[in-house]
């Protein structure tokens, strides 16, 4: 028995390495799964459209811009006291596919692997004694965007997850099950070239069993908000903030920032509070779109630990698009301009919106998410200048199967109205 207690001892600071808290068992459920999240100081619950969902807010699965989406991380880790040295490694895996525009579904196996830990502690007469521990979460959840299933002008996410938990340590089992559950709203277009999204949920409310003792898993409430600034076209600045209380009622604090071009090379840093302690981080990211229907990313993080170094997180993620992006665009509904004549900014000549729009039916090429974003910023300057007819054409051609497709035909909507008034 002592042997066991002195195994979680250990585990637990595997948690205080990512600057979490929780009980002495099952803390590796706290350590930060993904390299992304990491960097941006541990906030994750306004990741919208992300992989990351799988161990954090699951809501955030919503929305996928690829059909299949598969992550993977190895984080090798090295940490040495006054009583034992150790070895261990933080890993994940997992995957979502979406089912279609409104439903996703993933799962995951995440946890950590840890050497034999051996120490100067005497158990049962034997000095040195090299004990074995491991510890494993497996879990399935889905994600529904209501936005893009009933229709509404407000992108709403909800999603849940189920999980599986179970620790060995030495001849002692605890296992237990837990469930994540979440949501995310986003409005567009709130300030000019921005968006705001509001998260919350619930992280790991479950029950145990154990072998030898009753424990308590390290659940959380969190809630965050995350504010995008699209500055130049294909150049985005993010900022997310999340705050979260567990069951002991402790307050943590974390926040990040995030600058994107081209949606291609990724800059972050971010830093977490947590009783008492300051974790800062940092990190960047790659990703690679091949044909239009293929992406490859490579995320890195530093967090930095007081007493531990420097921890590192390497992330890598393949998504694919079983088809390429190209969909007809829906109908313009506004009967009022079918077939009125509409002036063109700087232009002597006249275009119908109901010709441009079936134009854009009749071929639409296949585009990319860098593409998506071109039209889209395109498109704003477009409006800006007041030239509504050729914005229309522009956000048209962004295929429903984008992540962008929403916000596109919320600007549509809006350009009509405009032209309307005029």
């Amino acid at each position: 028995m002592t042997k066991a207690l002195y195994i979680l001892c250990m585990i637990a600071a595997a948690a205080v390495l990512d600057g979490a808290y929780g009980t002495e068992a099952f803390d590796f459920l706290t350590i930060n799964n993904g390299a992304r999240t990491a960097a941006l100081g541990n906030a994750s619950a306004v990741l919208l459209s992300s992989s990351d969902g799988l161990f954090h807010n699951p809501a955030t699965m919503g929305g996928m811009e690829h059909d299949f989406t598969l992550t993977v991380s190895y984080d090798p880790l090295f940490f040495n006291d006054s009583y034992s040295l150790s070895t261990a490694a933080l890993w994940n895996a997992g995957g979502v596919v979406r089912i279609n525009p409104w439903l996703s579904v993933g799962s995951f196996a995440c946890g950590v692997s840890y050497g034999d830990i051996i120490g100067n502690f005497t158990d049962n007469n034997s000095v040195g004694e090299s004990l074995a521990a491991s510890s494993l979460c497996a879990g399935i959840g889905a994600a529904v965007s209501i936005a893009n299933f009933i229709g509404t002008p407000l992108r709403l996410d909800i999603g849940a997850m189920g999980k599986y938990i179970a620790e060995t340590i030495d001849r002692d089992t605890m296992f237990g099950v837990s469930g994540s559950a979440g949501c995310v709203a986003s409005l567009v277009n709130v300030i000019p070239y921005s968006d705001l999204s509001l998260g919350i949920y619930i992280r790991d409310l479950g029950g145990t069993v154990s072998t030898f003792r009753n424990i308590v898993l390290p659940a959380a409430y969190i809630a965050g908000i995350g504010y995008a600034l699209h500055v130049f076209d294909s150049m985005v600045i993010r900022v997310m903030c999340d705050a979260s209380l567990d069951a002991s009622s402790r307050l943590a604090i974390a926040g990040g920032v995030e600058y994107s071009l081209m949606q291609m090379l990724f800059l972050r840093g971010g830093c977490r509070y947590d009783d008492g302690s300051l974790v800062p981080s940092a990190g960047c990211g790659v990703k690679y779109t091949i044909g239009g229907q293929a992406t490859v990313g490579v995320d890195y993080a530093a967090i930095m630990i007081n007493g531990f170094g420097i921890r590192h997180a390497i992330q890598t993620e393949f998504a694919y698009r079983f088809a390429p992006s190209v969909t007809a665009i829906p109908a313009i509904k506004s009967k009022a301009i079918d077939n009125q004549k509409l002036p063109v900014t700087n232009s002597s000549d006249s275009v119908n919106v109901k010709e441009v729009v079936q134009a854009t039916k009749n071929e639409i090429p296949q585009t990319t998410a860098n593409e998506d974003d071109e039209l889209l910023r395109q498109g704003l300057t477009a409006a800006k200048a007041k030239d509504y007819a050729r914005a229309i054409d522009l956000w048209s051609k962004i295929p429903a199967s984008s992540s962008l497709y929403e916000r596109a035909q919320k600007n549509i909507q809006k350009a009509q109205t405009a032209l309307n008034g005029e």
